[in-house]
């Protein structure tokens, strides 16, 4: 939607901010992340100027894009763990989760929307990697502050990727291996994993959960993985605030555990110390992974008791404090310290 609004304002040769500014007066346009997180009255607003009806807005948007569970929604508060952030400052962007082809950007001036998920990282077309910055100044990509055409960076004035390096023929193809797959995943009503079909919303929120622990581990467990996973260890930044090269690793990583299901779940689990407690940690896990979950032991760790000493210095604490009260909280700490001792 932001590119469309952008694209717009260029063909009456305005400036994109003034061109929002004239005909959705009030509304917040540039200082929210419309493509992710809009609101109705904005949508409203937009519909009725463009002419345009609010089904094919939302069609714009990457609000629906990835199949949420019922009850849950991706977008909060304007982020979402499968599209990269911008980093909303006023007008401006701090982040550099706006990505593009130079090629495809230079032919239509257009930003597609597969291009801000986490787990796209190369055009097929031009069989290259996407850009997250300019390549002249390394300014994030704003193209409502560019004055006349998307492909122009709006800092320096340069054309967005016109001088970038190319990657090799094997990074790229093992990308776009990558990207395909999960692509695939968002288009279909059901995922075959292992031996189960799975409904894709229960699908993608188990693959949130194994990209959530599978990162822990990363960092807590270096010994277990291979020497290219080292890119994870740097970052410790949430999925969508991480660069290329991290949310490479951790879907190649996740893909490679849901092709080999169960096994490979389980080994790795297994070396990397996964307890049913961690899992609990990051909410309920869907049918398909909660039935290997219950394979780990629940804990290492015994849970943690009250020590004597623990004990003796609330209830010194308590008498010190005094008051009406003295007596019932000091007979409420003991009970609780033989509650858990018994």
């Amino acid at each position: 939607m932001s590119s469309y609004l952008v694209r717009s304002a260029h063909a009456h040769g305005m400036h994109p901010m003034r061109f929002t500014s004239l005909h959705f007066p009030g509304a917040q346009v540039w200082t929210r992340d419309i493509d992710l997180h809009v609101q109705a009255p904005v949508l409203k607003t937009i519909a009725q100027a463009a002419n345009l009806s609010l089904g094919t807005l939302r069609s714009m948007t990457l609000a629906d894009l990835i199949p949420a569970r019922s009850g849950e929604h991706h977008a909060c508060c304007g982020q979402s763990k499968w599209v990269t952030s911008v980093g909303m400052h006023g007008r401006s962007r701090t982040r550099f989760g706006l990505r593009y082809c130079p090629a495809c950007l230079r032919a239509d001036n257009a930003f597609l929307r597969p291009w801000r998920l986490t787990f796209t990282f190369a055009c097929r077309i031009h069989h290259r990697m996407l850009e997250d910055h300019c390549s002249t100044c390394g300014a994030p990509v704003v193209p409502h502050r560019a004055r006349s055409v998307s492909s122009i960076c709006h800092r320096c004035g340069m054309l967005l990727g016109g001088s970038s390096e190319s990657r090799s023929s094997s990074v790229v193809d093992d990308a776009l291996k990558v990207q395909d797959k999960f692509l695939c995943f968002c288009e279909r009503d059901k995922i075959l994993v292992a031996d189960t079909l799975v409904d894709t919303p229960d699908f993608f929120a188990g693959v949130g959960l194994l990209l959530t622990i599978l990162r822990e581990k990363m960092h807590s467990r270096q010994g277990v993985f291979d020497a290219e996973d080292r890119a994870v260890l740097d970052s410790h930044e949430a999925l969508r605030l991480s660069n290329t090269a991290v949310r490479l690793r951790l879907f190649t990583r996740t893909l490679d555990i849901i092709e080999r299901w169960p096994d490979e779940f389980l080994r790795i689990a297994t070396a990397t110390c996964m307890t049913q407690a961690a899992f609990a940690h990051y909410g309920s896990a869907p049918p398909w992974l909660a039935d290997q979950i219950k394979l780990l032991p629940e804990r290492l760790r015994p849970r943690y008791t009250y020590r004597g000493a623990t004990l003796v210095k609330r209830v010194r604490q308590i008498e010190e404090d005094g008051g009406a009260r003295c007596r019932e909280r000091r007979a409420r700490e003991l009970m609780a310290a033989a509650r858990k001792w018994s």
